[in-house]
């Protein structure tokens, strides 16, 4: 990777024999362009974060939801819980339809609860978290990869269809 060199000392000697005016109005220049290419810049390693998180949260979500579904099958008959591709779970938590779903951001997992649908109080959201060993106070939960399908196995056995 190539280190940015900018030396004001060298634009500023470039400038030499041009009145004020044309000075500031070239360095205004010089700000504006540079402004431009660093933001471009900026886009663009924003970009390739993204890109590289959802590509490595793709074949994580795989694996997942190949370990979940067995864990499903195994442990409920009837009301299995619905499990999508990207591992969001729908279960029903003390009689409320809830979603749990682990959420990678920045390559840093963590596991998120929330009522499928909103309204009303989030604390059977706080509640799963408490019970996956996180703070009762808020609806998600930081885990690491190796945490997230023993977690959300953990989540899946709080369903009230749960076979026990």
């Amino acid at each position: 990777m190539e280190d940015f060199d900018f030396d004001i000392e060298e634009v500023l000697e470039h400038l030499e024999g041009l009145n004020v005016i044309e000075k500031w109005q070239a360095l205004d220049d010089l700000s504006n362009n540079l402004s431009d290419i660093l933001e471009n810049a900026i886009n663009e390693i924003s970009d390739a974060q993204d890109r590289i998180n959802n590509e490595y949260a793709a074949s994580c979500y795989k694996k997942f939801v190949r370990e979940i579904k067995l864990f499903i099958n195994a442990n409920f008959q009837d009301q299995k819980p619905d499990i999508s591709d990207d591992c969001r779970c729908t279960i029903i938590y003390n009689g409320v339809s809830m979603v749990v779903r682990p959420s990678c951001i920045c390559g840093k997992w963590s596991i998120v609860a929330y009522k499928s649908i909103p309204g009303g109080s989030n604390k059977p959201a706080q509640e799963i978290i408490g019970k996956l060993g996180g703070n009762a106070k808020t609806e998600t939960l930081s885990v690491s990869e190796e945490e997230v399908v023993p977690k959300m196995k953990l989540a899946l056995s709080l369903s009230d269809h749960y076979r026990k």
